[in-house]
């Protein structure tokens, strides 16, 4: 490499090392400012961690799957450890009573949650998920749970998803050759939530931007995009740079459901105008438009309801899909397990029916297969993350105000002091255990708990034992060569390569193409 001149020897010099001097100039900056950030949090006793180097902090120990790299260093530094993402001071919990001492002791203090840019590009910090305690989120928590998530409405819901999962076994057994399950899935649950969401004339609704753009793809992207780690949430100085390009992508991705989703609030807004009575069958849309027009206290715009609608979609579609694949993945690793299923599902159901809601809780080792694989594969590794709103005491150790927070369910799951055999697929293990997943146990958290639960685990529970046991219920499943149960980390961790398996039927036909569209 050749010596850089200085820039006055001449003007070519100068307009060359311009861009290297924008580079540098923030990470001269941080030089600065991680000193006098670093001397603040000395004054607290912080938890354990490894030697952080400048300006990088700890992020040279993070690989591409952080909830493994979080594991090995709780191995090493204990349950709760502290580090540091360049400017920001991160703490992660790994065990039942550190996740216990967050989520529930501390709760009030860390149901706050970060602002990453990403989700201020995309929401701008007007969804459920990424919105701060108050009276807005208070009021959305409200709305979801008295029009989607409430045990009436849920109820009213199951002629819809009994439908929906009908036509899913269709679709399955029509399927030419190979079924590629996660597509099938994604159609499936997408299906569902929409008919929820704005009822049954979403079968008339054009989910496609003018430029062909489909809804489903772009919701894919926005639950890329919020698990994506963009260097500009731990280095502010270079976040207006945008280096890897999350912002663009982005802002791009936002415009796509704003047409999309934009479009559907106009034309409900008109279809309201037109009813006599605006409350008649009234939706979760309708709830949310009728709030628009009637809140003054806490104003809700357009861009409001395309957060929020975005949060239902993206949440409801990806997480339910992914936990099915995962299972359904593992009893095919597991052939013997597979069969106990399958011979408990025919003796409780039978032949000659499909598997209903209420014969789920006559299904104990279904529900023991989809908690093993809950356990085994979270698809959120690490929750979303949380944020000290606060200083605070946790264990006897400082937490500074703004600390980044994350619950690695993953490495729970995976630890010997709580688990026998860990690595071990074993449903057996919860067929004595009273351990649920609502969020009381913190040995298993694959929805979280305290404030900032999923509010939809009733549903997505309840839609994966449903949609599971009918898939093993009318056929049999055989993979395509070796199983290879890779992952791939995103806000949702999922199979690296999509399940494709081919399928037999083991229930007479009719079943499954009565009252079909």
């Amino acid at each position: 490499m050749g010596i850089i001149q200085p820039p006055w020897s001449s003007e070519t010099y100068g307009f060359a090392i311009a861009p290297f001097l924008l580079v540098l100039l923030p990470f001269l900056l941080l030089c600065i400012l991680c000193p006098i950030v670093l001397l603040r949090m000395s004054r607290l006793r912080l938890p354990p961690g490894p030697p952080a180097i400048p300006v990088v902090g700890h992020l040279h120990l993070i690989s591409k799957n952080p909830h493994h790299s979080f594991c090995e260093l709780s191995k090493r530094y204990g349950p709760l450890i502290f580090l540091r993402f360049g400017s920001v001071p991160v703490l992660v919990a790994s065990s039942p009573d550190t996740a216990r001492q967050i989520l529930q002791k501390h709760d009030q203090i860390f149901s706050w949650r970060p602002r990453i840019a990403v989700s201020s590009y995309l929401f701008g910090g007007k969804d459920i998920l990424f919105s701060q305690p108050g009276a807005y989120h208070k009021l959305l928590r409200q709305l979801a749970f008295s029009h989607l998530f409430g045990n009436k409405r849920l109820q009213s819901f199951r002629p819809i998803i009994s439908s929906e999962i009908r036509q899913l076994l269709c679709n399955v057994s029509h399927a030419s050759n190979n079924v590629f399950v996660r597509e099938k899935l994604y159609e499936s649950t997408f299906s569902i939530i929409s008919a929820m969401v704005m009822g049954e004339s979403t079968k008339k609704i054009n989910f496609h931007s003018p430029k062909g753009q489909s809804l489903v793809a772009a919701l894919l992207e926005v639950v890329d995009l919020v698990g994506a780690f963009n260097v500009g949430d731990y280095f502010p100085l270079l976040a207006t740079l945008d280096l890897q390009g999350y912002e663009q992508r982005s802002k791009a991705v936002s415009q796509i459901l704003k047409v999309i989703f934009g479009e559907v609030i106009h034309e409900r807004r008109n279809d309201r105008e037109n009813r006599d009575n605006k409350m008649e069958d009234e939706d979760f849309l309708d709830a949310l438009i009728t709030v628009s027009s009637d809140q003054k206290d806490v104003p809700i715009t357009d861009s409001h309801l395309v957060g929020i609608l975005t949060d239902i979609f993206a949440g409801g579609i990806d997480t339910s899909a992914a936990t099915i694949e995962w299972a359904l993945a593992e009893l095919l690793k597991h052939p013997k397990t597979l069969k106990k299923v399958q011979d408990e599902l025919s003796l409780v159901v039978g032949s000659t029916r499909l598997v209903f809601e209420s014969d789920v809780e006559n299904l104990p080792y279904l529900r023991a297969v989809v908690k093993e694989a809950m356990r085994v594969h979270p698809v959120a590794p690490l929750l979303l993350p949380h944020a000290a709103r606060e200083q605070c005491q946790v264990y006897g150790y400082g937490v500074p105000s703004g600390t980044l927070v994350y619950i690695n369910v993953w490495a729970i799951g995976r630890d010997p002091t709580v688990w026998g055999n860990p690595l071990e697929f074993y449903p057996e293990r919860f067929l004595q255990s009273n351990i649920n997943f609502r969020g009381q146990h913190f040995e298993l958290l694959p929805f979280g708990s305290g404030r900032r639960v999923c509010p939809g685990l009733a549903l997505g529970i309840s839609n994966v034992y449903l949609m599971l046991a009918n898939l093993l219920h009318v056929f049999d499943w055989v993979t395509l060569g070796e199983m290879d149960l890779k992952e791939k980390f995103s806000s949702i961790c999922k199979l690296a390569d999509p399940l494709v398996a081919k399928v037999k039927l083991r229930v007479p036909r009719y079943l499954i193409e009565e009252n079909t569209k």
